[in-house]
């Protein structure tokens, strides 16, 4: 190959396309009238469908609530017929007996655990009752389900105990404003916005609110898929963004040349090992240390009928061997939680991680292999 070759090949690709190759339609707008259908009636197809699904979901949101007002008629209907017949009253009351009945055909017609399907009884009754304007929104599909929901859960914050009213006129106003936003942003940056808009039109201050939230304060623990498994915590914003921005301090304070580990994967670790192994400032979980038993079922010991006679094997697992390796030593294993001390059971803490296990433990779940 001689020194002009790469100038000869550079100034050919340049060219129009030699005769029989189809050209490239993101090269040259001409060609993108040579595909069919056009891609702008791909694109319209694609944002037409998306808008059938939003009002598919406004219509079962109409259905649901019909449906719950018809059976409320029903269940009062119920009532009046049964004292007027001289029977006893029923316990429950009309409107919870309704209730009951609703959310249990709702979620077998829809295949939806118990408290989803509550929350879809609700959220349907808020947009036909507190909300028409996100309603008009999602039934003329320019709005998404999800977009509606984010303005139904911040919209159920807005309460007042002694003025309904003033509540009621705040969600308008806040409903008014949010709309508009919806239709033009992501799920992401409406919940953004929705909180702050959420804030400036709520007529209670934000002192009073706090008081009344932080009440609600909990810790949720979540199983994910591989063997890992999140930890939630909701509290008050101040504490909780302490908490934070330490563990991420001392995260920082750990990097290093040699550490492999990334920033994030640091963080995590520190905060587990604060959470299992660290102590209260008023000497909480002080001696302390999380575990879990391994429990083996022992079918080596089985009677000549073939059934088992239950035996199991107990034992810690050890931080440096995976508990699933110990589990799978004999058939049946299961994990449990260790026993706490008698009378410290405020100090027992519940953990999986940094995990021990003793010698017996191990040549017994190798006996019952």
């Amino acid at each position: 190959m001689t020194a002009e070759e790469p100038s000869t090949i550079r100034s050919e690709s340049t060219a129009e396309p030699p005769p029989g190759i189809p050209p490239d339609s993101y090269l040259n707008p001409r060609h993108l009238s040579l595909v069919e259908p056009s891609l702008p009636e791909v694109y319209d197809a694609i944002r037409e469908a998306d808008r059938e699904m939003n009002r598919a979901a406004a219509k079962r949101a109409a259905a649901i609530y019909a449906a719950q007002r018809v059976l409320a008629d029903v269940g009062r209907a119920r009532a009046d017929a049964a004292e007027r017949a001289g029977g006893p009253r029923p316990p429950w009351s009309p409107e919870e007996a309704t209730k009951e009945e609703f959310t249990c055909e709702v979620g077998a017609l829809l295949r939806l655990p118990r408290r989803t399907a509550e929350t879809l009884i609700e959220a349907s009754r808020t947009l036909a009752e507190d909300l028409p304007v996100t309603r008009e929104a999602l039934a003329s599909g320019v709005i998404s389900y999800r977009h509606a929901q984010v303005i139904m859960e911040q919209a159920w914050g807005i309460r007042v105990d002694d003025d309904p009213e003033a509540a009621a006129r705040a969600r308008a106003v806040f409903e008014e404003v949010l709309v508009p936003d919806a239709e033009v942003l992501t799920v992401a940056k409406l919940a953004d916005r929705a909180r702050r808009v959420r804030e400036r039109t709520h007529p209670e201050t934000i002192t009073a609110r706090h008081q009344k939230s932080v009440e609600d304060r909990h810790v949720v623990f979540q199983a994910l898929d591989d063997g890992m498994a999140s930890l939630y915590l909701t509290g008050d914003a101040e504490k909780v963004q302490a908490a934070y921005h330490r563990t991420l301090d001392t995260a920082l304070t750990l990097q290093g040349p040699d550490e492999v580990r990334t920033l994030t994967q640091i963080a995590a670790d520190v905060l587990t090992d604060v959470l299992i192994s660290g102590v209260t400032p008023d000497g909480l979980g002080a001696g302390v240390a999380a575990q879990v038993n391994v429990t083996v079922r022992d079918r080596s010991r089985a009677d000549p009928a073939g059934e088992e006679r239950g035996a199991r094997v107990s034992g810690r697992v050890r931080a440096d061997r995976p508990r699933h390796r110990e589990a799978s030593r004999g058939r049946g294993a299961e994990l449990h939680p260790a026993p706490h001390p008698p009378g410290n059971r405020r100090r027992a803490l519940d953990g999986t991680r940094h995990l021990q296990t003793t010698r017996r433990a191990q040549e017994m779940a190798r006996g019952a292999r």
